[in-house]
């Protein structure tokens, strides 16, 4: 009777064991996944919309040349602006909620949480990317901006200057065409104190080049006018004249073509394939 009763107690332990494990090393894994994948697609399904629109927002910022009206050009720097900063606070919250999974000890040996294992991973490197190429974007808007404004100064000038049909004009203002050389200048000190997206370095160290070619071209026009003579003063006005067909160039299509090559836009464009991995998941 003893003997029966031993078996049976010790068949009963064996039983709760049993079930013990299964919950253990089957179930806890099964719902501990679930309620994981819950919380990531959670917090990645706002990032579906805003990569979107981010996505979108790259036509915008395409039109962003040098002669798009300060208002507007203020206004979408603006909306890209707000775009990226939800995109970085989205991505924070998708960083929070894939660092949540943290399996019972040992319970990872029965090879349940694989799937959970590679969302995790996916969610990271996702939000390693994306948090990359939204810091690019930003920094290719706010270089665009500031390119564009010093671009529109300059160009104001030069088109104030040939547009003058009479360069008799400047007769004993030698010292406002001093001024605007030194205006020129600055502008081209401020674009070489930038650092450029890689896109844009071509096309920012061209305009730094003919910018300071057409200041050249003003401070030989403001000798001209202080001898006076004609000849430094017509040839100061072909260099300027030079300058200015090399910078509608550059503005133009170079400026077009970067923007069109750009790796930058081309990853911003790619974010939601990113997304897809996670979600998929």
């Amino acid at each position: 009777m003893k003997r029966s009763m031993k078996k049976i107690l010790t068949f009963a332990l064996l039983a709760v064991v049993a079930i013990a494990a299964t919950v253990y090393f089957f179930v806890i894994p099964f719902v501990l996944s679930l309620q994981y994948t819950g919380r990531v697609h959670a917090a990645a399904q706002p990032l579906e919309s805003n990569f979107k629109d981010i996505g979108e927002s790259v036509d915008l910022l395409r039109e962003l040349g040098p002669e798009t009206p300060d208002d507007k050009k203020k206004k979408d720097i603006e909306y890209i602006m707000k775009l990226i900063q939800t995109g970085q606070q989205e991505i924070m919250k998708l960083e929070a909620a894939g660092n949540t999974f943290a399996p019972p000890p040992y319970s990872e040996l029965s090879g349940q949480y694989e799937k959970v294992t590679a969302l995790k991973e996916h969610t990271k490197r996702l939000v390693d990317q994306s948090r990359e190429v939204l810091a690019d974007y930003q920094k290719l808007a706010t270089y665009l901006d500031t390119f564009g404004a010093a671009i529109t100064d300059v160009s104001t000038e030069l088109s104030d200057f040939n547009s003058t049909i009479d360069i008799n004009v400047y007769a004993n203002r030698s010292a406002y065409v001093g001024q605007v050389a030194r205006k020129l200048r600055e502008n081209a000190s401020l674009l070489s104190a930038l650092s450029p997206p890689n896109d844009m370095k071509e096309v920012n160290a061209g305009a730094i080049r003919v910018i300071n070619e057409a200041a050249n071209g003003f401070d030989d026009l403001a000798y001209g006018l202080l001898i006076p003579a004609d000849d430094p003063i017509y040839a100061a006005a072909r260099r300027i004249e030079a300058a200015t067909v090399e910078l509608d160039a550059i503005k133009g299509t170079m400026y077009d073509h970067s923007l069109e090559q750009s790796r930058v836009i081309k990853n911003v464009l790619d974010l939601d394939e990113k997304l897809d991995l996670v979600l998929g998941s």
